[in-house]
């Protein structure tokens, strides 16, 4: 496995990360992931010795912003590697990174499993035309309805917001990449989501992961009002109250997934990027388009979907289709 993760690390810091000669690259990382910075860092030492590594503690929860200091520091760097187990991207923070032409990897929830995992290798310049296409359908939709066979019927207006295309990788200063994730997301507009979402993937959270029984989610006027009463639905009720701001419970973001060599198993990245799977963002969208601010974002993901973007039929089961796209 050595080999295999040396060369998960070589395609994450140059294929994924661009990295050019002595580019200041920042590392954040903490506890949860040691084992994996080595690899990493190895790997962008052979073309950079301008690297500073910082240590953070472990947040409490995804979309927590880290301190003004670690801010300061990423606003000053060419690349970013964030290393963390809970994700920053969905922070002031790392949009400040990214407007001051820092390219921004994120690495949440990595582990050496993950960087054994085929979904690595599955981040693909090669169908950034399909991305590309998908972005375009979103930007010029305004509305979106998505209906599975366990009984989801949703709508969504998607009307004066633009996508964001996120394949996995990062070419240009600004951008913002998260392998083995590849997709396309968009903020719906916050108090007009309305219908039933059964979640039948994953939850990226590290209480839950992947989903046993089914959760029904209850949307009106744009926020989560109900869950289902299984001890699923309990438990991810209990771990969004324990947020106690109303602002987590708004449905703040639509993305779908192109890495085709991602399976569902529980981790955020893969889950999320993972094609045949749409997923739902919770809470924070303030710095991918939308209007929703708070220090919180959680992902739930569903399988084999159906997506209608104004009555066009774009996904059928999961399948993206070539003619839609």
């Amino acid at each position: 496995m050595e080999n295999v993760r040396i060369k998960a690390a070589d395609h994450i810091i140059n294929y994924c990360g661009n990295l050019s000669y002595n580019e200041k690259i920042l590392f954040i990382y903490d506890d949860s992931t040691i084992e994996v910075l080595p690899y990493l860092v190895n790997e962008a030492q052979k073309n950079s010795q301008n690297l500073i590594k910082i240590k953070i503690p472990i947040m409490s929860h995804h979309g927590q912003e880290p301190s003004i200091e670690i801010s300061d520091m990423m606003k000053n760097s060419d690349l970013i590697i964030a290393l963390t187990k809970m994700s920053l991207a969905h922070t002031k923070a790392r949009l400040d990174a990214c407007n001051s032409k820092s390219r921004y990897l994120s690495l949440a929830e990595y582990s050496l499993d993950i960087l054994e995992n085929k979904a690595i290798l599955g981040v693909n310049k090669n169908i950034i035309n399909k991305l590309n296409k998908m972005e375009d359908i979103f930007n010029d939709g305004k509305n979106v309805f998505i209906e599975t066979k366990l009984g989801t019927k949703l709508n969504l207006d998607i009307s004066t917001r633009r996508a964001n295309n996120c394949p996995g990788y990062v070419t240009k200063s600004g951008d913002l990449g998260s392998p083995p994730d590849m997709e396309v997301n968009i903020s719906p507009i916050e108090n007009k989501s309305n219908g039933i979402i059964i979640i039948d993937g994953s939850i990226t959270h590290p209480s839950m992961g992947l989903i046993k029984d089914p959760i029904e989610l209850d949307i009106r006027n744009g926020s989560i009002k109900n869950f289902s009463n299984t001890s699923e639905g309990n438990l991810i009720k209990n771990i969004m109250q324990d947020v106690n701001d109303k602002k987590a419970y708004v449905l703040a973001e639509l993305g779908i997934g192109f890495n085709t060599e991602a399976e569902l198993n529980g981790t955020m990245l893969i889950d999320e990027g993972a094609a045949n799977c749409i997923h739902f963002g919770f809470g924070s969208n303030s710095t991918v388009g939308g209007l929703n601010e708070i220090s919180f974002h959680l992902d739930y993901v569903m399988k084999n979907a159906n997506l209608y973007v104004d009555n066009k039929l774009c996904i059928r089961e999961g399948i993206i289709l070539i003619w839609a796209i």
